[in-house]
């Protein structure tokens, strides 16, 4: 059938929130009903069914090493992630590139390894894919923080960056500093 010829439509996607931003399975299956039967198929699934079906955040394991002197200035960082996906898809697993974009370290690495396994294809889940190495990372400098004896909050803004470390490009905005500002007080 020419491609021209056909149209999907979702009017309760919205804005792509949770794990509608990738087309699943199930939709080629959709379309290729359509296309045998030559007339329009609807798919309804019910909530249970999601949890076998379509996407979620993947298992992950991560280890972080912080190194700071005795001001509390980042001297280097590796962050190593283990992540689950399925044995057929590419979902990527780039968490060890998230942290550097938050704060300037004087050394960071980060390494991703990804684990096959039988199961369907992890995506995006109720926030984007930094989601997990953001919480990972700041559960890290809480305890660097109380490590060198310093304020949490003072820690971060301490370490700001103005800068994406992984490019080297300078930040378009930055309002990091404004935020933890806020909600200190």
């Amino acid at each position: 059938m020419e491609p021209t010829r056909l149209r999907g439509v979702s009017p309760f996607t919205g804005g792509g929130f949770g794990q509608k931003n990738g087309i699943q399975e199930q939709s080629v299956l959709v379309a290729s009903a359509a296309i045998l039967l030559r007339r329009p198929v609807k798919l309804v699934m019910p909530r249970g069914q999601l949890f076998h079906t379509a996407s979620y955040r993947p298992r992950s394991r991560h280890r972080i090493r912080l190194g700071a002197d005795k001001q509390g200035r980042l001297l280097a960082g590796l962050y190593e992630t283990v992540q689950q996906n399925s044995r057929y898809d590419g979902f990527a697993c780039d968490h060890g590139a998230n942290p550097p974009r938050m704060y300037e370290y004087g050394a960071w690495a980060g390494s991703d390894r990804i684990i096959r396994v039988d199961t369907q294809t992890p995506g995006h889940q109720r926030a984007p894919h930094e989601h997990p190495s953001s919480y990972a990372t700041e559960c890290a400098f809480d305890e660097l923080a109380e490590a060198v004896g310093m304020d949490p909050v003072e820690l971060r803004i301490h370490n700001d960056s103005q800068k994406d470390l992984i490019t080297g490009k300078p930040f378009s905005s930055r309002h990091l500093v404004d935020c933890l500002d806020a909600g200190r007080t």
